[in-house]
């Protein structure tokens, strides 16, 4: 990820959005969330979601529908809610790190200099 960002001349504080791949287990999300807090350390609020609480795990192919899910909020403008989702884990440092799930249909709003939403998508595969 740090890579990709050094690639696009962005910081990881521009970003809007973070799409994370959210395995659904009490070890791996926080693991995950944790990390990307630390990545993306900022002075303002950033919301986060998982396309699988829309649609389920789809294992490989989970990385192609959260760009689906993500082509259809460029379109719409609004990022679809985390369903389902009726407690944040607590092993997950929410607060810390300022990381909020969209839990309601949200506007997407760009705060980059060059006024595109900047969306962060974490995926883990096969291979």
């Amino acid at each position: 990820m740090e890579r990709a960002y050094e690639c696009t001349g962005k910081s990881p504080s521009e970003a809007d959005f973070l799409e994370l791949h959210a395995t659904g287990t009490a070890a791996g999300d926080p693991a995950e969330a944790n990390w990307v807090g630390e990545q993306f350390k900022r002075d303002r609020e950033i919301l986060v979601g998982s396309v699988k609480g829309n649609i389920g795990h789809l294992e490989i192919t989970s990385f192609p529908a959260s760009l689906c899910k993500y082509r259809m909020t460029f379109q719409t403008g609004i990022i679809p809610p985390n369903v389902n989702l009726k407690t944040p884990n607590p092993a997950i440092r929410w607060d810390q790190y300022r990381l909020r799930p969209v839990t309601e249909p949200t506007p997407i709003t760009s705060r980059s200099s060059d006024g595109h939403a900047l969306v962060s998508i974490t995926s883990s595969g096969i291979g």
